[in-house]
């Protein structure tokens, strides 16, 4: 039986959300394991809770990073 997808906004589950996006995973690999919420719905906490919107920020600026130093260590192999 499959898992139904959360919709209210949960402060642990949102700090998951942007550990995993900042260690360079991307939101549609991130909102297609079990017990994440969908695209919309992550985007929907975005847009309602402002303290989600900036760590998402900070976590897109670390997910870029971390993808930079991925790249680098293959252009160097």
């Amino acid at each position: 039986m499959k898992m139904a997808r959360p919709t209210i906004y949960n402060e642990d589950l949102a700090a998951k959300i942007l550990e995993e996006y900042a260690e360079g995973k991307s939101v549609s690999e991130i909102c297609r394991q079990e017990g994440m919420p969908d695209r919309v719905t992550l985007w929907r906490w975005r847009n309602e809770n402002k303290g989600f919107a900036t760590g998402l920020s900070h976590a897109r600026e670390a997910n870029a990073e971390t993808i930079e130093d991925e790249i680098h260590d293959i252009e160097r192999k």
